[in-house]
């Protein structure tokens, strides 16, 4: 799960996070403090944070595609994009 607002809401997508899954904080346009999200506990959920600094060493920036490119290759990702308003897929 990508995240670019941050904040309570967090709570909410721990809850439609898989099992053991990941939600990738890369954004606080919420502009609140975010709290680990209590409900994803029970679930293993993880909470990660990307910060613009990551993107600047370029050996990490090839480790970080990747990655990303072999879980979308081997399928044990998929890419979804959705819209803010109505959650239509694209």
């Amino acid at each position: 799960m990508f995240d670019p607002v941050g904040g309570d809401y967090v709570d909410v997508l721990a809850q439609a996070t898989s099992f053991e899954g990941t939600i990738f904080l890369y954004g606080m346009l919420s502009g609140t403090p975010t709290p680990y999200p209590i409900s994803g506990i029970g679930s293993g959920v993880a909470l990660s944070f990307y910060l613009l600094t990551q993107s600047k060493i370029p050996e990490r920036v090839e480790r970080m595609k990747h990655y990303i490119y072999d879980q979308l290759a081997d399928g044990h990702s998929s890419a979804r994009w959705t819209m803010c308003f109505g959650s239509k897929r694209l």
